[in-house]
């Protein structure tokens, strides 16, 4: 009969406990670099691992591996409108429509998602 290697957490489930791990930890150190996340909230990293016997033979059990990650939310962002009632309906504007623009142009348009891509990412 051959030997079987002892379960360990390097080889459980093929090793796929480290490797989801990981990939949660990647995750992590991105949130970290995120300029659009709130740079000292604290992230976390939780594998979780449950066995459970067999009722009738407690040399058998299931094992479920859990791995998941909590991280930062993003950077709260403020901005204003002005309301009013138009043909007969409330409506919101951010500028005041009865103020008149300055710049009409390129310049004068908003970014509409308000996201800083991560370097080397598009948002």
């Amino acid at each position: 009969m051959e030997e079987q290697e002892q379960v360990s957490l390097e080889n459980l489930d093929g090793g796929s406990a480290i490797e989801r791990f990981n990939y949660e930890l990647q995750k992590v150190i991105e949130n970290i670099h995120d300029p659009n996340t709130i740079p000292e909230a604290t992230r976390t990293v939780s594998l979780k691992v449950k066995i459970k016997p067999d009722k009738e033979d407690r040399g058998f059990a299931v094992v479920g591996i859990h791995v998941d990650s909590s991280l930062a939310p993003l950077k709260p962002r403020t901005t204003s409108f002005y309301t009013g009632l138009k043909d007969g309906e409330y409506v919101a504007f951010e500028y005041n429509p009865q103020q008149q623009r300055l710049f009409t142009g390129k310049e004068s348009e908003r970014k509409s998602d308000n996201v800083t891509p991560i370097r080397g990412k598009e948002a």
